[in-house]
């Protein structure tokens, strides 16, 4: 029966247990909140589980289910502006195949234009292979166990949530609310997490944990699924389900179909280049040391501080200016979230940034840091600037975001703010301002309206020709640029820097490689 079943509406496959799960879950209903003095003992969590499981999880082959929907990056600190809804239209398919094949892959259409296509495939417990559609690559790797990783990933369908609960995590507490029963239960790698299950029937309605998102701070991420159907091999699955960050939508979908053959989906595409495997000891490589690349006099850059990300750093007379803090960044879209370029605390890229600079340049201080937009991976090491003494320049619309991560107690982050304590100097950006004095003086300009994000800034050194961008521009070779990914931002940021009237000689830029050039620019505004 499409869209509904009951625990006794079911094959005579396994009915003892369901029977005893039945039993269990009338007694839920019975007993009311005070269920654990109800009856002669506690309900059979397990059988409950097991029923519920029984029907959701796939067997042989395995399910692919494709779905779309929206994704919205207000939830991960990437919105237009901090908590503003963002969403874009997001199509993914998810395959597992039990002690087999696991793959996620999606294809993000982001507000402001920009595009991602990405596979993560686990062809087995020692292998992930990652397709970038954009790119034609094929990126592989090797470990001796990737078994939580592919968990993260099966945990996303229900029967995989209840399977890693059942097998290798640890059934809890069962209660009884109004709209439905609860578990509170462990996952295999330690994570609690509340498994809602509708009424008397094994489908599970939710599940929700708890999470220190970086950038953030505490947070409670819940899944959600609603209106199952039989699928092949008489599975049931939700034909509806998204994710949320609190009270903000993440992830809302609908499944188009769901098919067999889970193998499928880790062959390699043809036509893709395949880079050399990376070994066990890529997967978790020591920090490269970090250096200051020099691009002007008294002008730097410094690469790799996190992925992807080159900070700006400029000598002044009264001290450094920094551009952007650098932070990890919450991949909601696993159970649990993870994180790309995790450390020790949300801050630690900045943390290591700040220590690096206090080397290379001793007894200089750090006076200003220009926050370029409120997206969490520039905003979220802002702790570390603030304990070094910097005062964080930025759009007002940041200003109570920042207030917040500087907020949080060392009991939710532990980094170097937590152990001196300083307090927040934040100064407004409310139109063109200029920091420092001499040729290296700084002009902040605020933007306006632009695809990105809400209050953005551009970073100007006049003396120098020279203009910084955060996200709004993404260098490469002239011959590829710019690469169908990265097009719509690059064309309007060339647009809006034409429309300047500055004498301009080369746009660097915290991401991408190199610089780009008046050629570059010209390249852009005709795309």
């Amino acid at each position: 029966m499409a869209g509904g079943l009951d625990v006794d509406d079911q094959g005579p496959r396994g009915r003892p247990a369901r029977r005893r799960c039945f039993a269990a879950v009338l007694a839920v209903v019975a007993c009311g909140p005070a269920l654990a003095s109800c009856g002669p003992g506690e309900p059979d969590t397990r059988g409950l589980l097991e029923a519920a499981r029984s029907r959701l999880h796939p067997e042989g082959g395995g399910l692919v289910v494709h779905a779309s929907g929206t994704l919205d990056k207000a939830a991960e600190g990437q919105g237009i502006a901090p908590g503003r809804a963002s969403p874009g239209p997001y199509r993914e398919t998810l395959a597992v195949a039990p002690g087999h094949t696991v793959a996620w892959s999606y294809h993000e259409t982001r507000f402001d234009g920009t595009t991602e296509r990405v596979t993560e495939a686990y062809p087995s417990d020692t292998t992930r292979l990652f397709v970038v559609d954009g790119l034609r690559l094929v990126i592989p790797a090797r470990a001796d166990d990737f078994s939580e990783a592919r968990a993260r990933l099966a945990r996303r369908l229900p029967g995989g949530l209840l399977a890693d609960v059942l097998d290798g995590g640890e059934p809890g507490r069962v209660s009884s609310e109004a709209d439905g029963t609860v578990v509170d239960a462990v996952l295999s790698n330690g994570t609690e997490v509340r498994i809602r299950l509708e009424g008397r029937s094994p489908r599970v309605a939710s599940a929700s944990y708890d999470a220190v998102l970086p950038g953030r701070g505490p947070a409670t991420i819940t899944w959600w699924f609603d209106d199952y159907r039989e699928g092949p091999g008489g599975t049931w699955m939700p034909w509806r389900y998204g994710s949320r960050v609190g009270d903000v939508p993440y992830t809302d979908l609908t499944v188009d179909s769901i098919t067999r053959g889970a193998s499928a989906m880790v062959d390699v595409p043809d036509g893709y280049r395949v880079l050399p495997v990376r070994s066990a000891a890529d997967e978790a490589p020591e920090p490269e040391p970090l250096e200051l690349r020099a691009i002007g006099d008294g002008i730097h850059t410094v690469p790799g501080v996190r992925g992807g990300f080159a900070p700006l750093v400029v000598e002044l007379p009264e001290g450094l200016l920094v551009v952007d803090a650098p932070s990890s960044f919450p991949l909601l879209g696993y159970v649990p979230a993870g994180e790309t370029d995790p450390g020790p605390s949300m801050s630690w890229a900045s943390d290591r940034l700040v220590r690096f600079l206090g080397e290379a340049f001793p007894g200089v201080p750090i006076r200003w840091v220009v926050l370029t937009h409120g997206h969490e991976d520039h905003v979220g090491g802002v702790r570390a600037f603030v304990a070094a003494g910097a005062t964080v320049v930025a759009a007002p619309v940041l200003r109570r975001p920042v207030e917040a991560l500087v907020s949080l107690p060392g009991s939710v982050v532990s980094d170097s703010l937590a152990a001196v304590g300083r307090a927040l100097d934040f100064r407004a950006v409310e139109g063109p301002l200029t920091l420092g004095a001499g040729p290296r003086a700084v002009d902040v300009v605020p933007i306006g309206e632009n695809p990105h994000a809400q209050g953005m800034l551009v970073i100007r050194l006049p003396g120098h020709g020279l203009v910084y961008v955060s996200d709004l521009a993404t260098p490469g070779p002239l011959a590829g640029y710019p690469d169908a990914d990265h097009a719509a931002l690059d064309r309007f940021f060339a647009e809006w820097l034409a429309r300047q009237g500055w004498r301009v000689g080369r746009v660097a830029a915290m991401h991408g490689s190199g610089v780009l050039t008046p050629e570059h620019l010209e390249r852009a505004r005709a795309r």
